[in-house]
């Protein structure tokens, strides 16, 4: 059933790009209302809304900011929402099966002793934020996944003592309650990090530009080691993709050497094996990185590390089928460290970040969507374009949810869908005619 919709889906995008007269070209939409970098997180919540929280913000002094708002795509603008208790940047923030969000760690300030253990949760019907149990360790610069068992498995990041960690923690939705669990065989920060398909969690890379990769078991609550990547690298965390054919992309970052810094490479988790593929056109550190509906891999932005501080404008494709990268039409402004990713009607927005990295007055408040071959305008009015049927979509979210607050373990029911593709495929079907759905799953 779950193909079916994908496919019919799939058939939407295909018949908009057929009449769009802009493919492939990026656009203004409405700007933030607080300019934002250097680790603030991008979510997209069930109600096809999506969330931007925390960051460093415009100033001639360090600040951190503790605002949050929502994007509508609907009308192209954002809004402030409540703010967060505890200012934070280079935080996590994973959106639950029941519709919350939990941002965690992070820091708040310049020093080293400003990061935090604390951690945060999101209510979308009431745009507020209360306090979560807090981590057992002080963490900043880790990574956060969702497992296929609801439970979020965080792992490394930099304490408060500014050294790596190798240590990982579980966080129960249900019980709200942290638990330790096997530490890595290395200390990682900065990394990759990404849930493959066989439910195992893949590590890679990380703040000492290294090679070294491996792989957390949820079953047993172990790590080992798996094949290193051919190319050490670090500022990976928002690089990693998962391909459609279930290959990891990983892309750019910093590296030892300048030449390798344009490198991607594939992880295979069935053979366990690192293989490098095409390179971009320019070497690309804090790109924006996202995988579009059709398959292709967008980088947009960066920086080249090597040499000078005005961000890229350019941005490229990976096309999955020939390994190979080609240059697609450029941002209206330079960027790096921005933030973003696709939202439930195909479209890949970028926001904020730096234009001319490190100065903080430059930190951008604009924002920019890319049209990848649909129809951004009729996309961003849902009554535009066929509907499909709500029913199908808004059951099979419903059942996903119903099943893990019931108790269940949902890897014992069987197919269930991936939480993350459940929810855009829900989405997609019509802005904010869900939130019924999602209100009863947010009330168990």
């Amino acid at each position: 059933m779950i193909k079916r919709i994908f496919i019919f889906f799939v058939g939407i995008f295909v018949f908009c790009s057929a009449y769009s007269s802009v493919n492939n070209t990026w656009i203004k939409t409405g700007n933030l209302n607080i300019p934002r970098s250097s680790g603030a997180t991008f979510t997209v919540l069930p109600n096809g809304k999506a969330l931007v929280v925390g960051g460093q913000t415009r100033s001639n002094n360090f600040i951190t900011t503790a605002s949050a708002e929502l994007y509508d795509p609907a009308t192209g603008k954002w809004t402030l929402t409540g703010s967060l208790k505890v200012a934070r940047f280079d935080h996590t923030a994973t959106l639950l099966p029941n519709g919350k969000v939990l941002v965690v760690g992070g820091q708040s300030g310049d020093t080293t002793a400003s990061r935090l253990s604390s951690a945060e949760l999101y209510d979308p019907i009431s745009g507020t934020w209360n306090m979560a149990e807090s981590l057992n360790k002080t963490r900043a610069c880790h990574s956060a996944t969702l497992l296929k068992n609801g439970l979020i498995l965080v792992s490394g990041g930099i304490d408060n003592k500014d050294e790596t960690l190798s240590s990982a923690e579980l966080y129960n939705p249900v019980t709200k309650v942290w638990q330790m669990t096997g530490s890595m065989n290395r200390a990682h920060a900065l990394h990759a990090a990404v849930l493959l398909p066989n439910g195992q969690v893949l590590v890679a890379g990380g703040r000492d530009i290294t090679t070294n990769a491996e792989l957390y078991n949820p079953i047993t609550g172990a790590w080992s080691t798996t094949g290193s990547m051919c190319v050490p690298r670090t500022f990976i965390e928002n690089s990693p993709v998962l391909l459609p054919n279930g290959k990891v992309l990983i892309a750019g970052g910093q590296t030892w050497s300048p030449s390798d810094s344009t490198t991607s490479e594939l992880y295979d988790y069935t053979t366990g094996t690192w293989t490098r593929t095409g390179s971009m056109s320019i070497d690309r550190f804090h790109p924006l990185i996202a995988l579009l509906p059709n398959g292709h891999v967008l980088a947009a932005g960066g920086y080249y590390l090597w040499n000078g501080n005005a961000p890229h404008t350019s941005a490229e494709l990976y096309d999955p089928t020939t390994g190979t990268w080609s240059l697609t039409d450029s941002l209206n402004i330079g960027r790096v460290r921005s933030f973003g990713g696709v939202l439930p009607n195909g479209v890949a927005l970028i926001a904020g970040g730096y234009r001319n990295y490190p100065d903080m007055n430059s930190i951008e408040d604009s924002v920019e969507l890319y049209n990848h071959g649909i129809e951004v305008s009729s996309l961003i009015d849902s009554s535009s374009h066929p509907q499909p049927p709500i029913e199908t979509s808004c059951n099979c979210i419903c059942s996903y949810y119903d099943n893990f607050w019931s108790g269940k373990h949902i890897e014992s029911l069987g197919e269930i869908p991936d939480a993350d593709i459940c929810n855009k495929l829900c989405l997609s079907a019509y802005y904010g005619k869900m939130e019924g759905c999602f209100e009863k799953a947010l009330k168990n």
